[in-house]
């Protein structure tokens, strides 16, 4: 039997969930991007909570000191990714929460460029245009959730 037999049943279904589950797709999509920066950032709280366990129940050995470090550097890194993911240039995540609050004709002109997005990101990182700040602002979110969360 091959599938394209009058047995199976076809149904077309959209495959962008933002059109299917949202009634303003920008908005909807500015939710979804969000839900990316947002995930990493309780991924690190987590970390940081297991952390405090692990300082709580601390035994001088290789094994806790290692799962410690590895548990503040793999935080380090979530609190990271989800600062640099809202950075607001396609892409990122960031420049779908942006696309949400401009009007619809700045939009379609962004829409145009998004293409280059990938080429222009490369170039700043190559650059590192930005690298002052965006260490600057992940260093203070993980001392804040260090500081709120471990001690």
């Amino acid at each position: 039997m091959s599938i394209t037999s009058p047995l199976f049943k076809y149904k077309n279904v959209s495959n962008d969930p933002v059109k299917r589950y949202f009634k303003k797709p920008k908005q909807g999509m500015a939710i979804t991007a969000l839900a990316g920066p947002v995930s990493n950032l309780l991924l690190a709280m987590l970390l940081l909570l297991g952390a405090r366990i692990t300082i709580a129940h601390y035994v001088d050995t290789a094994f806790c000191s290692g799962l410690l470090n590895f548990l503040a550097m793999t935080a380090y890194m979530s609190v990271g990714l989800g600062l640099f993911n809202l950075i607001p240039i396609s892409p990122l995540d960031g420049s779908k929460v942006l696309f949400a609050f401009l009007p619809d004709h700045a939009y379609m002109t962004l829409m145009r460029y998004e293409k280059y997005g990938m080429l222009v990101l490369f170039v700043l990182v190559w650059l590192g245009v930005g690298n002052n700040i965006l260490s600057e602002g992940i260093y203070r979110v993980y001392e804040l959730l260090v500081n709120w969360i471990v001690y």
